[in-house]
């Protein structure tokens, strides 16, 4: 009986686990990989009330999950591949929000 209750909770477990990941990425939905030619903007130091790296896109502002350090200049135009996240970055003291993406692929014009 004690080898029946192991077996039956190692398939409770497993069944558990796949319905988590399932609610979870079917809320974290990403759209479409697009592609795009987009300028790197410095928005000052988080560390002094500034809004850290976002890239600029058909002149609209995105903030990345990460951006590598390679491609931390302010200016540099840049190709990127990327996909939009449903989340949103904010500032909570100036309550300022901009889309998240994440970066698939970047490279220097």
């Amino acid at each position: 009986m004690g080898r029946l209750i192991r077996v039956t909770d190692a398939a409770l477990f497993f069944i558990i686990t796949v319905l988590l990941f399932s609610f979870i990425s079917c809320n974290n939905k990403m759209s479409e990989i697009k592609k795009d030619e987009a300028v790197i903007i410095y928005d000052g130091d988080p560390a002094v009330d500034g809004y850290g790296w976002f890239l600029s896109i058909n002149e609209m502002k995105y903030k990345p999950i990460e951006l590598d350090t390679e491609f931390c200049k302010d200016g540099l135009i840049v190709n990127v591949k990327y996909q939009l996240l449903d989340t949103k970055w904010s500032c909570n003291w100036q309550r300022k929000e901009y889309p998240l993406i994440k970066i698939i692929d970047i490279a220097k014009e």
